[in-house]
């Protein structure tokens, strides 16, 4: 709306100032430059501002594609049964070292390579905590250094929602323990991190 009002005001004074000239054929020279200056600079405002409100509106649309993850890379008829035993399983999953959780990549840490060894869950499970490991790394990696160039505290906020949105669509197959545990814990991570 405030596009369209700074569209037309621009236009109305180019308009008016071109209409002047026109019409009064006796005003000085110096009359004539300032109005044609002046709508060189309406009309140089008019581009600008168009300009940058395209690539305003671009870049908020790329922050906005991280927030929800792609549904088509998980596997077809997963076995949420084995995934949440296996993250509920005190010597894998989300208990491994905290550290391990977001910063690297997650899925193929020695544990859960130990986890598909053993026979814990299957290649296809294995695919759903790649695609997990890489949204929350995803997200992690954008909250941290989104607030180290100066978002406020909304923004911040906004990120975790984002988490809670990603585990409750696209992972709900997951045990609300599980979800509220892979939460909480990145939460506390980057809490520590900033």
């Amino acid at each position: 709306m405030n596009g369209l009002i700074i569209k037309v005001l621009s236009i109305s004074i180019a308009v008016v100032t071109v209409v002047y000239l026109i019409i009064y054929k006796g005003n000085t020279m110096i009359t004539k430059i300032f109005s044609v200056c002046i709508i060189a600079a309406m009309v140089i405002y008019w581009i600008v501002y168009e300009r940058n409100t395209r690539k305003r509106k671009k870049q908020e649309l790329q922050r906005d594609d991280y927030l929800f993850a792609k549904e088509n890379d998980l596997p077809l008829q997963i076995n949420w049964n084995e995934i949440n035993d296996f993250l509920s399983d005190s010597g894998y999953g989300v208990n491994m070292p905290m550290e391990n959780w977001f910063m690297m990549d997650w899925a193929r840490q020695p544990c859960v390579e130990n986890g598909i060894k053993e026979g814990k869950f299957s290649m296809k499970g294995f695919r759903v905590l790649q695609a997990l490991s890489n949204d929350m790394k995803h997200i992690f990696y954008d909250v941290w250094f989104n607030y180290d160039r100066g978002p406020d505290i909304e923004d911040k906020n906004r990120k975790y929602e984002a988490v809670k949105k990603v585990l409750d669509t696209k992972y709900a197959g997951l045990s609300e323990e599980v979800r509220k545990n892979i939460y909480d814990q990145f939460v506390k991570i980057y809490e520590r991190k900033i």
